[in-house]
């Protein structure tokens, strides 16, 4: 296993065998104290991600999901999902993972090219991501594939060619990611020293229209600018995020928002990051916590008071694990959300999905935040939809929805 060049996620090469049995401790560790402070809610869906959890044992993997069951109420047919990496996935071990709980899985595909994965500096053939294919359709009825494009040297007739071979596979549900040059990445690098050159805007755009017309004859509608997916199946998890409800992550890196008092934290890893989503808007902190790991950036919400927190774990692994094991004590950074944050992610996730928003459920009145003339133009210009209390972005508006979303907070 590498770090891909356009990868800048949180990750650390692994220097030493891996102590599963210290790794299983933290991650009950953190497991009990976020449930004591989670009293009363419900978990609706778990997430193994963060790069390649598949690499964990499926006993590892199953203890996990004991523990989520054994201290939350869980919803039925909670949706457990797991990234899994082409090159790791063998027969027994996607049905050891089944066994482990799992009934979801995501399948980092990436290309069907092999030029294509040779650029994005994947490891693993189209030959493997077949086998992986066959095997997550034998165990799952549930499960997705990645593909990246506009790559460089990426042009649309490679691209339309590559989707007829995508659909073919019949997953039911696919997430297709316009290629981004993250200034931290490989890529950054060299991007910024004019090595990397990568398809226009004018030919990227051609590249969205057309994957966006051709999902939806193959199936698979989006219902978020990136994903697609048979209706019915789409992603819960991910939808929660969209519709910024509360969600808490475990393992260094990890993020989480919560509705919490901020000193009812004395802190709660990167192997994987496991995201369970709770619904229940309402806090029941933990008022006897007397230490807390916290700053805000709201110094006039009191820290007693449960309030919406953005909360980011160590993400050193080692540093993250040691803490938890010599200390008896989860390195993290809580941060008290303003009013005012709350409503600019909320929007910005929110707009993400192609039925948009109620505005009646955001943080504060719409005109409180964005700036009005440019919301006026971008609904007359037909780039947004605001209609029975529903904010939503139009094809047009999905298809330059970084700007079109900081054009409406900033005019």
């Amino acid at each position: 296993m590498s770090k891909c060049p356009y990868c800048s996620f949180n990750s650390y090469p692994i220097t030493d065998l891996i102590d599963f049995e210290a790794w299983r401790y933290a991650y009950r560790f953190c497991l009990e104290k976020l449930a004591q402070q989670t009293r009363g809610r419900k978990v609706s869906s778990v997430y193994f991600g963060g790069g390649s959890p598949s690499l964990l044992p499926a006993t590892f993997i199953g203890d996990v999901v004991d523990d989520v069951h054994r201290l939350w109420s869980v919803v039925d047919n909670c949706e457990i999902s797991m990234e899994m990496n082409p090159g790791n996935v063998t027969e027994s071990h996607a049905a050891n993972i089944k066994a482990a709980g799992i009934n979801r899985i995501s399948l980092g595909v990436q290309s069907l090219r092999a030029d294509g994965l040779a650029i994005l500096g994947r490891k693993h053939s189209v030959e493997d991501s077949l086998r992986a294919l066959n095997w997550c359709a034998k165990f799952f009825q549930n499960y997705s594939i990645d593909i990246i494009y506009a790559w460089p040297t990426h042009n649309l007739d490679q691209w339309k060619k590559e989707l007829a071979e995508v659909f073919a596979l019949g997953a039911p549900h696919m997430s297709f990611y316009q290629l981004t040059v993250d200034e931290e990445s490989v890529f950054g690098d060299m991007y910024s020293r004019g090595e990397l050159l990568i398809p226009d805007d004018d030919t990227c755009a051609s590249m969205f229209e057309y994957l966006q017309d051709a999902a939806a004859r193959a199936g698979l509608p989006a219902y978020e600018v990136s994903n697609h997916a048979i209706p019915g199946l789409e992603c819960r998890h991910n939808i929660s995020y969209w519709e910024y409800v509360d969600y808490i992550g475990i393992g260094p890196g990890a993020h989480g928002r919560l509705t919490i008092a901020p000193d009812s934290r004395n802190g709660i890893p990167s192997t994987s990051q496991t995201f369970l989503e709770a619904h229940d808007e309402r806090a029941e902190p933990e008022q006897s916590r007397k230490q807390a790991v916290a700053k805000s950036q709201a110094p006039f919400l009191s820290t007693s008071t449960p309030q919406k927190c953005a909360i980011i774990q160590e993400p050193n692994p080692q540093k993250w694990l040691n803490s938890i094991m010599d200390n008896q004590h989860i390195l993290e950074d809580i941060t008290a959300l303003s009013l005012e944050k709350q409503m600019k992610e909320a929007l910005l996730v929110g707009l993400r999905m192609t039925k948009g928003i109620r505005c009646d459920g955001l943080p504060m009145p719409l005109d409180h935040i964005v700036n009005m003339k440019a919301f006026e133009r971008l609904v007359k210009e037909k780039y947004l939809v605001n209609k029975d209390g529903v904010l939503a972005a139009t094809f047009k508006g999905l298809r330059r929805l970084n700007a079109l979303t900081s054009y409406l907070l900033n005019g």
